[in-house]
């Protein structure tokens, strides 16, 4: 089974990388597989109380396959990000 510290490193990758300027408006998802569904209520927390905002969000798709996902909203504001985060991603 996969650790909670190990499900937060990944993510952590992906929130690190480039955010697009939609993504800095409308929130950066990370899709979730199927192991990580017994860990996502303590992950959530854990960066809702680091400041962040995060929703939970789930697609079905016709092949009956279905997908989770969090989106994550950055708490500063594009406009006043500074130039390295634009082009980095975040700390």
């Amino acid at each position: 089974m996969i650790s909670s510290k190990e499900i937060a490193k990944e993510i952590n990758k992906r929130l690190r990388d480039t955010w697009s300027d939609y993504e800095w408006k409308n929130g950066k998802d990370v899709e979730i597989p199927s192991e990580w569904a017994g860990r996502m209520k303590f992950i959530t927390e854990q960066y809702v109380n680091a400041g962040w905002i995060v929703t939970k969000r789930a697609e079905i798709c016709s092949s009956s396959k279905k997908l989770f996902y969090l989106n994550f909203k950055n708490p500063q504001s594009f406009k006043d990000c500074p130039k390295e985060l634009r082009s980095t991603g975040v700390l």
